[in-house]
């Protein structure tokens, strides 16, 4: 029998796109020839459909183009159909902008004479798209928005030539000031910057076009100011709209997501306490991993502080939050502890999910363990099996998937090297380094970087991040004696305890002899009840 051939005859996606661009065309000609052609700006020759198909298919034309140089200098340029749409949802409302200050220019040069018909044109907020863009998608997606921006501009307008600049210019002045942005204040800073650039290239032109002694030239500088701060104060009021609507992850959503205050961390903090010291000092390794390669940090700081929240279901299972010597592991099988350590990468799932976390952060929490083994009881259970019983090693493996991306990669580095640390009795400098290198060439040489992009020297800048942290959180203390004064008090309130205490000392132990076995007792009672029923909940939440 001949294979089937799965691959399916049709790309919905890719004509899905195609519709998309021929569609935005469309609308983007109809919207510019409809207004100029009513105010009387141009004169359309006949006939009119022939121009229409005219002008959409060089739009259409500017949009492929343009595309394909795109996917030719970045490989990562790769938008998805959602991506695409605001790429020309906000191509459209820009052009609409434009037009719909060009209709305001007109009906306010009649009634005011001192005012050009093109004048209001230098107020619009032509810089709102790049800024909007920026902070929802990437670079490349801008320099598409903004290369097809100005030529449709110059398409449209061709009697002008400084709109087009300053459509270009201002655009990429706003990418520059929102490359790197945590705070609402850099939408501010950036319009400033756009309305210093539009101010400049307005001022060249009236030199070039000598109109800088004509009437309306103090109103085109102002315009050229106004047009540069309105694009910032839009950026920032359209940004939270982006982030509803098309369920982008933002800077600022980061750094709401990073405080303390929200409710999963608090849960966090207070019922598994040594898990969230450990996800603190987490998130600083990740950063400063981050930064050392130029990847997104503050993600990576995130995704380290929600990585491990399914431990808030049982964290009495995990080491760091046993406060005394008692392991509740030790009354279990290898396989049913492998069940229950497993179980915390489910649970932090679905709460994640039930919070409404972001599907970044929350690949953080499958993705930092990979499809790792559980060492330690996977080395339990067969010491433990018989001769002829055979171990499998899939029941004590993570379901994956392995990282995905860079800083999901660090934070796997940053768990494993963390937890070995915290175990080193004496945490030199020395020590600490050859922990963090030992650590990444196992993790390394076991496949679980295979599908992030880390390279070699990706995995170098980040051992020398890790050893910086890490020596400055284990760094030894200096004991500083006790005052004078303070030693013989002391000395005073233990010599006169312990003339009470002796008295008291045979009554006690008669006591403590008394009470020892019944409660020891009861304790062990318990113990064994409180594990069986935890035993039948992870079973039965793991579906077996």
């Amino acid at each position: 029998m001949s294979e089937t051939n799965t691959t399916p005859l049709i790309n919905v996606e890719a004509i899905s796109k195609a519709a998309l661009v021929v569609v935005t065309s469309v609308i983007v000609t109809l919207i510019t020839i409809v207004i100029q052609s009513t105010l009387e700006i141009r004169a359309l020759p006949e006939p009119l459909a022939i121009v229409l198909i005219t002008y959409t298919f060089l739009v259409t034309i500017i949009f492929g183009v343009t595309y394909l140089f795109c996917k030719s200098v970045w490989s990562s340029f790769n938008p998805t159909l959602r991506d695409l749409a605001l790429l020309y949802g906000v191509l459209i409302f820009s052009i609409t902008v434009l037009e719909a200050h060009v209709v305001l220019g007109r009906a306010l040069s009649s009634t005011f004479k001192a005012l050009s018909p093109e004048d209001l044109v230098y107020a619009a907020p032509l810089a709102v798209g790049g800024i909007l863009l920026q902070v929802t998608l990437s670079t490349p997606s801008v320099v598409f928005f903004v290369i097809c921006f100005t030529l449709i501009s110059g398409l449209f307008f061709p009697g002008t030539w400084i709109l087009p600049l300053i459509i270009c210019l201002g655009n990429f002045t706003a990418i520059l000031n929102i490359k790197r942005w945590s705070r609402r204040a850099a939408f501010l800073r950036a319009g400033l910057q756009v309305a210093a650039i539009n101010l400049v290239l307005v001022f060249s032109a009236l030199m070039i076009d000598g109109d800088l002694n004509a009437a309306d030239a103090p109103l085109r500088l102002a315009f050229a100011l106004l047009g540069g701060l309105v694009s910032g104060m839009f950026g920032a009021m359209l940004t939270p709209v982006a982030e509803y609507f098309g369920s982008y992850l933002t800077d600022i959503k980061l750094l709401e997501l990073s405080s303390l205050d929200h409710p999963l961390l608090r849960e966090l903090s207070v019922g598994a306490p040594g898990t969230w010291n450990h996800s603190i000092v987490m998130g600083q390794m990740s950063e400063a991993g981050s930064e050392a390669i130029g990847a997104n940090s503050l993600l990576a700081r995130v995704g380290a502080y929600y990585h491990d929240i399914g431990k808030t279901k049982k964290p009495e299972y995990f080491v760091e939050n046993q406060a005394d010597d008692e392991n509740r592991h030790d009354k279990l099988t290898p396989s049913m502890s492998a069940l229950i350590i497993k179980a915390h990468v489910k649970d932090g799932v679905e709460m994640a999910k039930e919070h409404k976390l972001p599907q970044a952060v929350i690949d953080f929490i499958p993705q930092h363990h990979g499809t790792s083994i559980i060492k330690y009881f996977y080395d339990k259970a067969v010491k433990d099996a018989a001769n002829d019983e055979e171990v499998e090693e899939q029941h004590f493996r993570y379901p994956g998937p392995k990282p995905q991306t860079k800083e999901a990669g660090i934070l796997m580095l940053a768990d494993s090297i963390e937890a070995s640390v915290r175990t080193l009795s004496d945490p030199t400098p020395a020590r600490i380094q050859g922990v963090v290198q030992k650590m990444i060439n196992n993790i390394f040489s076991s496949g679980q970087l295979d599908e992030c992009d880390l390279t070699l020297q990706d995995l170098h800048q980040i051992a020398k991040s890790f050893t910086r942290v890490l020596t400055g959180i284990h760094h030894k203390r200096i004991e500083y004696s006790e005052p004078v004064e303070k030693r013989n008090k002391d000395r005073d309130e233990q010599q006169e305890s312990s003339q009470v205490d002796h008295s008291k000392t045979n009554e006690g132990e008669v006591k403590d002899a008394r009470g020892g076995a019944a409660t020891g007792e009861r304790q062990g009672t318990a113990n064994k009840s409180e594990d069986s029923k935890d035993r039948k909940e992870t079973l039965k939440r793991l579906g077996i």
